[in-house]
């Protein structure tokens, strides 16, 4: 979960949002792995939250394609998560 300690750095709530999209992807496929696809979709969604939260204590700080990075790797996610 991302700390929302004032002190943290850009750089610190950035990886943290990475070490959650991270955590969340192998929940993900653990779900998958065990025929729950229902709560591997729920759970990859909920990470839209975790980037709006990201977006909104990194305005003004953010660095060249971050945003875009880390939108890509969580919808990366969530198509994995959604059966094909």
């Amino acid at each position: 979960m991302l700390d929302l300690n004032p002190s943290f750095t850009y750089d610190d709530v950035t990886r943290s949002l990475n070490e959650h999209i991270e955590f969340t992807a192998s929940l993900v496929r653990d779900y998958r792995t065990q025929g729950k696809p229902g709560e591997a979709r729920l759970l990859a969604n909920s990470l839209s939250g975790a980037f709006a939260l990201w977006e909104r204590i990194t305005r003004g700080q953010q660095r060249k394609d971050d945003a875009l990075r880390l939108e890509q790797a969580i919808g990366r996610l969530q198509a994995e998560a959604t059966p094909g």
